[in-house]
């Protein structure tokens, strides 16, 4: 009977661990758990997110800036002094001199940055969406590793309602040592299962974490405890919908901006043969002999396109215009494709997991009952009562694997369509 006793005692082990610890918002009992709402609100606020995001639209902000101002003028100052006998004369020179764009080619680069800008503010949305997706992996990830552990929880406990009844039958001497035995292994193994989905549910909370508080902040163990349906509760947009607004996924849409800078950049270098004209103005004042003189100076002054005609600039963009042109067809054929058999898999997956659990959870948790009461009455052996408690393990945990593939097709899906959940 002593046995019975210590297999109760392992079941209790494992239901004791230590509970989860709320990090730096204080007890578990005052933080509620998380929803993906929350998680998604926690990590997309960060100041270093927000850091990233603006910094990469930021360059190319002042790169239209610097497209849009005109060159700075120059102004210029000459003395000349001639002694020659008794002649002596003295020369002041003041001139201002300021280029202009009559060629339009001003005009063209400025659209070409303000495409530029238009494709890193796509490229910025990407990355948001891109750690948007990380957040909802994790959490799912963690979401279903509390299941898990549940799940195992459930396990240990109902052999630890049935160690009641061996003591009972070993005290009316109706316990084979077979039974006791077969009931501490079994009740062994579920206490290694339990430490084994604790760990993996603390490591899956500490990468969830990192994504939601800066490095520096104190993050316990057992921090964040989420709450949620692990199966999704919508019907993603239809597939043609998704293959008609793909043009609008930021990484395509950057590209065909990137394209159309490129072509305005082409056309600027197409305008060679209209330079920029220095125009220039001042005033000259001479003194000979100690009578001073003075008049107005104008100036006009422009290269001649005659060795260089921004034949580099013009191959320079011309190539940026295939290379954005063709890197957008060959990710819209990828996209197209993706986002084909991302919705087959997500809706199979789902039909396969809900056709689960309605098939398979249920009847376990029914087979549960009929083994505990068939042992309870004589009239099975320990062995059909614990393959139902290991059946019933395995059923939900396949469940929930199954429900974690449809999530996780689900939100590659979302990603893949380049739709942000706000």
């Amino acid at each position: 009977m002593k046995s019975v006793f210590v297999a109760a005692l392992l079941v209790a082990g494992a239901l004791s661990l230590p509970a989860p610890i709320i990090a730096h918002t204080g007890p578990a009992e005052e933080s509620p758990a998380l929803t993906e709402a929350d998680v998604l609100a926690m990590g997309l606020s960060r100041a270093d997110v927000g850091d990233v995001l603006s910094g990469i639209v930021q360059g190319a902000a002042a790169d239209v800036k610097a497209a849009r101002l005109w060159p700075n003028p120059s102004i210029s100052y000459t003395r000349e002094q001639v002694d020659a006998g008794p002649a002596e004369s003295d020369e002041d020179l003041l001139t201002v001199t300021q280029t202009f764009d009559f060629s339009g080619r001003r005009g063209l680069r400025t659209r070409a940055a303000q495409s530029r800008l238009e494709a890193a503010e796509y490229l910025a949305l990407g990355r948001r969406l891109d750690i948007e997706e990380e957040i909802k992996l994790r959490f799912y990830e963690t979401l279903v590793r509390q299941r898990r552990l549940e799940a195992v929880e459930t396990w240990s406990a109902r052999m630890a309602r049935i160690a009641d009844t061996i003591a009972r039958r070993e005290a009316a001497g109706d316990v084979s040592s077979y039974d006791r035995r077969r009931l501490e292994r079994e009740t062994a193994s579920a206490l290694a299962r339990h430490y084994v989905e604790h760990a993996k549910l603390e490591r899956a909370r500490q990468v969830l974490a990192a994504l939601l508080v800066d490095g520096s902040a104190d993050v316990r163990i057992g921090w964040p405890i989420v709450q949620g349906t692990t199966l999704p509760e919508t019907q993603p947009p239809s597939l043609e919908r998704m293959l008609a607004s793909l043009s609008k996924r930021p990484d395509l849409a950057a590209l065909e901006r990137a394209e159309n800078a490129a072509m305005q950049e082409q056309r600027a270098a197409g305008r060679w043969w209209l330079p920029e004209v220095t125009l220039g103005g001042g005033a000259k004042s001479v003194e000979v002999d100690g009578q001073r003189e003075s008049g107005l100076i104008i100036s006009a002054s422009m290269p001649l396109p005659a060795l260089s005609r921004d034949q580099d600039k013009a191959l320079r963009a011309a190539s940026e215009r295939r290379v954005a042109r063709g890197e957008r067809s060959l990710r819209m054929s990828a996209a197209m494709g993706q986002i084909r058999g991302l919705s087959a898999e997500a809706a199979q997956l789902v039909a396969a997991a809900r056709e689960f659990r309605a098939e398979a959870i249920a009847p376990s948790a029914q087979l549960v009952r009929t083994a505990e009461a068939a042992y309870r009455a004589g009239e099975t052996g320990i062995l059909q009562l614990l393959d139902a408690y290991s059946s019933s393990f395995d059923a939900e945990i396949q469940a929930l694997e199954l429900e974690l593939g449809a999530r996780r097709a689900r939100i590659k899906l979302e990603r893949a369509s380049g739709e942000p959940s706000s």
